[in-house]
């Protein structure tokens, strides 16, 4: 789905084509993952990455959210951990509130290890999540679960624009 959350493409093709990636992923979406980098600023474009999930899959998206950072060697070499990051202050709030709303289920990654028992580790943990966010959600997320979203999402776009049409003919 690469490409799909550039602000320059259309909302209503992007809507199309997630429901085609979900309809064609057979079992539905385990999980969602998000991934950051330690070796780069937060910046605004990526949490507005999070708050598209959300716009196009509902805020059950953070039911199914696992954050994955890359650069863990980065961290070692300045023996920082990944908590440590994330407790500072310069920690931006949008990562912060994302966080607590997927549960806090993060995972590191050192891209640049050798250590194949390292390697091993790290997918364990990463599957564990995965693991997490199966037995929290009881289901994974699929077709019907993303069309009971569009269509209580239409239903609640008609009524706003019903009442705001209300509003307007009442005060006149």
């Amino acid at each position: 789905m690469a490409g799909l959350f550039d602000a320059s493409i259309d909302i209503e093709f992007i809507e199309k084509e997630i429901v085609r990636c979900v309809s064609m992923v057979r079992g539905g979406i385990h999980a969602i993952l998000v991934v950051f980098s330690v070796r780069n600023r937060f910046l605004k474009e990526e949490f507005d990455v999070i708050t598209r999930l959300r716009t196009l899959f509902g805020s059950r998206v953070d039911d199914y959210l696992i954050v994955v950072f890359t650069g863990g060697d980065e961290l070692e070499a300045n023996e920082q951990s990944l908590k440590d990051l994330l407790k500072e202050s310069s920690c931006p709030e949008p990562l912060k509130e994302t966080l607590s709303l997927c549960q806090d289920r993060v995972v590191l990654f050192n891209n640049r290890t050798k250590d194949e028992t390292k390697k091993a580790q790290q997918l364990r943990d990463l599957l564990s999540l995965v693991n997490i966010v199966l037995t929290n959600n009881l289901k994974p997320y699929t077709q019907e679960t993303l069309s009971e979203f569009i269509v209580r999402h239409i239903i609640l776009h008609h009524l706003l624009h019903y009442y705001n049409l209300c509003s307007i003919n009442l005060k006149f």
